[in-house]
């Protein structure tokens, strides 16, 4: 078995860093809007209309990418299938704190 390491709570380099070195499970906070994601970076607080408040949905964190006008964001791979979002991923938005959705 490989090593397991956790990852410090609400802390965005912490996580980008340990990304470099592989996949990350994590805990969401979603709505059923979130199911109904098709594409583009999730810019969304808790509370907004595609995250919810409480944590509810695990994924996997498998990296982290930059756009021109966005900023940075988390590549998540799903459990929904490749025809879900972005063939089977989403894009969530980088930020400081609990982070999008709760990501961080």
């Amino acid at each position: 078995m490989k090593d397991v390491t956790a990852v410090t709570p609400n802390d965005p380099d912490e996580m980008k860093s340990a990304l470099a070195v592989g996949p990350i499970a994590i805990l969401l906070s979603t709505t059923a809007s979130y199911t109904q994601y098709k594409g583009g970076i999730i810019s969304g607080l808790a509370g907004s209309p595609i995250c919810g408040e409480v944590p509810n949905h695990y994924a996997l964190s498998v990296g982290w990418g930059t756009d021109a006008t966005a900023g940075d964001f988390y590549i998540v791979k799903e459990s929904f299938g490749s025809t879900w979002g972005e063939s089977g991923y989403s894009r969530i938005a980088i930020t400081q704190g609990k982070g999008t959705c709760g990501i961080n």
